[in-house]
């Protein structure tokens, strides 16, 4: 017998009952484990009578029949742990009106008539399933489709007979549009902002639309359209004049975002030098810094040398954090390698770069003085 469930049994006398039918005695010798009625009647005229067991723990009991008369009956019932069904995953979450897939799964295999689910949803208005599934003929699994309709979270439950039940969470969060929390650009410079969604772009793509506060400080295109299936997009932000603005982004079935920007004209510096000289085989520390403090999310720079024959610098990138201009904190290292000239530039989207002409000399000799 299955733990949890209940299973009858049939008592059998060797001829049919008499008039007032026979009583039989019931008994389990581990009742914590299966128990049954303390009687059944077998009704007159009748040979046998069924009676329900209830398989409570496991574990192993004998259940005995006796009537004074007649040798008593024994059977040895064994309760095992019932097969389980599950869902996975175990946490979905989705944005409104979309649709996730679960897969069912069943510790053991599907008999030839398949092994049919019911499935609810403890808040159908919230997220719906169908009413029931099956896994087929010597299968262990199968899938079923949940529609997220409304805000909040549900449990789905995965109901069969004789089965332990399976449960999943579903999250119902809104579709959203995402931008960085603020853009910092120089005017007549570009730069490219990302673009989130929370939930890939529906079939045919999603057009999404901006609108700028104020075209006369920071403008941006008027659409651009996300392919289906991606979630991830870019578009172009102009500075136009020094000042503050905001870029609405909407799109429809999404929350819009807002992106406050700030445009002013900052410039990269290397050191507070107009050149740099050093010999071959010699490093020099330089501080990058910028004319205005870093705006939210801070600023990567990219640092290159025209000619890495001549002359190199470490590292490539590196990050001015939010707030900050440098401080004497934010070192590259140029390296002289070859004698010869070109330039090291340092640059960031958006923002004024630095061009510094740089010159590597021939090794530096040291010289004693008699």
């Amino acid at each position: 017998a299955i733990k949890g469930a209940s299973k009858n049994f049939t008592v059998t006398l060797p001829y049919a009952a008499p008039s007032g039918g026979v009583v039989v005695t019931l008994v389990s010798s581990v009742p914590t484990v299966a128990s049954v009625p303390a009687t059944v009647t077998v009704t007159e005229g009748q040979s046998s009578a069924t009676f329900l067991l209830t398989a409570i723990d496991l574990g192993t009991t004998v259940i005995t029949a006796s009537k004074v008369g007649f040798v008593s009956g024994q059977a040895q019932v064994t309760v095992i742990a019932p097969p389980t069904l599950k869902l996975t995953p175990a946490s979905t979450t989705l944005g409104v009106g979309r649709t996730a897939a679960l897969t069912l799964q069943s510790s053991v295999a599907a008999d030839a008539s398949g092994i049919t689910v019911n499935v609810s949803s403890s808040d159908p208005g919230m997220a719906t399933v169908p009413a029931s599934v099956t896994i087929p003929a010597g299968a262990t699994s199968t899938t079923l489709t949940v529609n997220a309709l409304a805000l909040g979270t549900a449990t789905v439950t995965a109901q069969a007979t004789d089965f332990a039940s399976g449960v999943a969470t579903v999250t119902v969060r809104p579709t959203s549009l995402n931008l960085p929390t603020g853009a910092l650009v120089a005017p007549g410079l570009n730069r490219s902002i990302p673009l989130v969604l929370s939930d890939p772009a529906p079939a045919g793509g999603l057009v999404v639309t901006f609108v700028s506060s104020n075209t006369a400080i920071a403008t941006a295109p008027a659409s651009i359209t996300i392919p289906e299936g991606q979630i991830n997009a870019n578009f172009l932000l102009t500075g136009v004049a020094a000042g503050v603005a905001s870029i609405t982004a909407t799109a429809s079935g999404y929350q819009s975002a807002v992106l406050p920007v700030t445009v002013e004209s900052v410039t990269i510096s290397i050191g507070g030098v107009s050149s740099i000289s050093l010999p071959e085989e010699i490093s020099q520390t330089y501080a990058i810094t910028l004319s205005r403090p870093a705006p939210v999310g801070g600023v990567t720079i990219d640092l290159a040398v025209v000619d890495a024959s001549k002359a190199t610098v470490s590292p490539s990138t590196l990050t001015i954090a939010e707030g900050q201009t440098s401080g004497g904190v934010v070192l590259a290292t140029v390296l002289g390698v070859a004698k010869g000239s070109t330039t090291l530039t340092a640059s960031a989207p958006g923002l004024n770069a630095a061009s510094v002409p740089l010159t590597v000399t021939g090794k530096a000799n040291l010289k004693f003085d008699a």
